[in-house]
């Protein structure tokens, strides 16, 4: 067995038991360094399961970090920095308390001597502990941050992880170049590298088919807090010289340049603008409404004249294509006797609709919807 080894105490072995069983934790909170029995080799203590507290402690104070050793998930490695104005003694004896003052664990170590500042020379003193448990997950770390010290090797790992939008850490800040390029995702942007900066969103036409843009064009959107409106957009094609009209109206217009307005031409296809004024609607009585999947619902009223049993009625608007299907229901209101009506489909148009009764010479008032695109 070796000479210099830490072990669980009786005490530290059962609360960590016990945390593990009722799902709790054992806060960790200082270490106390002591120095054993007497001088030299001779004087260090050989770590007592049963010990509730060092042979001889000459510091005690809290932890500056806890940690799982990355080699093993069963180790604990309990640092602490003891600095420069404090010693004048041996380090032979090493103990964790926990935040119940309880001494948890205990180790001996090599003899080393922790001079005091004061007596002419000092030196800042990293001690560690690495102690075996059945569950780290039941072992945590409690300090007071304002009053430990760190290692210079702890401050540079933790000032080495980049911040995230949900954690603390390094930033670098952006340089023009890369601000408008915009694809760094570690560097940070300041507002004055932000104002003056281009952003190219894509390059992806090859001619415009209404001749505004004869070659590949570069779209750029700028941004300047002291113009107004702050944001632009350019619109280049690849040998340097700016795009058609037709662009830059586009552009001058998304920019808020109200005198610069761009209209399209109704969609024919899923890949098309769609002008909201394609969508026509008439809400009245004898009326229609255009959907944007191109169907177009219709529905009114007619009179059928006394001396007829064939009459038509002519829509609000004509179908652009087809007649789907066409709905007719009495009206009569004055009559008690119902008036069937037969849409005549034989006869309808896309812009007329044929109906009949089987009543010769009298009034029918009757509603009807066509449905069609």
């Amino acid at each position: 067995m070796s000479d210099y080894f830490a072990t669980l105490t009786a005490i530290g072995d059962n609360n960590i038991a016990n945390a593990l069983a009722f799902g709790k934790t054992v806060d960790i909170t200082q270490m106390a360094v002591g120095d054993g029995t007497g001088d030299g080799a001779q004087g260090t203590p050989v770590p007592d399961p049963s010990a509730t507290a060092l042979v001889s402690e000459q510091r005690r104070a809290s932890l500056n970090s806890l940690k799982t050793d990355d080699a093993n998930a069963n180790v604990l490695i309990a640092e602490q920095v003891i600095p420069a104005d404090v010693g004048g003694w041996w380090i032979r004896e090493l103990g964790l308390y926990d935040a119940d003052g309880d001494l948890v664990a205990i180790a001996n170590a090599p003899p080393t001597y922790k001079p005091e500042l004061s007596s002419g020379t000092g030196r800042t003193q990293v001690v560690r502990m690495q102690i075996v448990v059945s569950d780290t997950s039941a072992v945590t770390l409690k300090i007071d941050p304002s009053i430990v010290l760190a290692t210079r090797e702890y401050v540079d790992d933790a000032i080495d992880v980049y911040a995230t939008t949900t954690k603390k850490g390094r930033v670098e800040l952006a340089t023009q170049a890369e601000t408008d390029t915009g694809k760094d995702k570690k560097r940070v942007i300041t507002t004055d590298k932000l104002a003056a900066s281009s952003r190219v969103l894509g390059q992806t036409h090859n001619g415009d088919p209404n001749g505004a843009v004869a070659a590949d064009y570069v779209f750029e959107l700028c941004w300047d807090t002291s113009a107004s409106p702050p944001i632009s957009f350019y619109a280049t094609a690849a040998d340097g010289t700016a795009a058609g009209t037709t662009w830059q109206r586009l552009f001058a217009a998304f920019a808020g340049d109200t005198g610069q307005s761009f209209s399209v031409a109704d969609a024919t296809q899923d890949t098309q603008a769609v002008a909201l004024g394609q969508f026509g609607y008439d809400f009245s009585k004898i009326g229609y409404t255009k959907l944007p999947n191109g169907l177009i619902i219709q529905w009114g009223g007619a009179v059928q004249p006394n001396q007829d049993n064939i009459f038509s009625t002519t829509l609000p608007i004509a179908f652009p294509n087809v007649l789907f299907r066409v709905f007719a229901t009495d009206n009569n209101t004055t009559d008690t006797g119902a008036q069937p009506v037969t849409v005549r489909s034989n006869l309808c148009t896309l812009s007329k609709l044929y109906f009949s009764t089987i009543y010769e010479n009298r009034i029918a008032l009757f509603n009807y919807m066509a449905i069609g695109y």
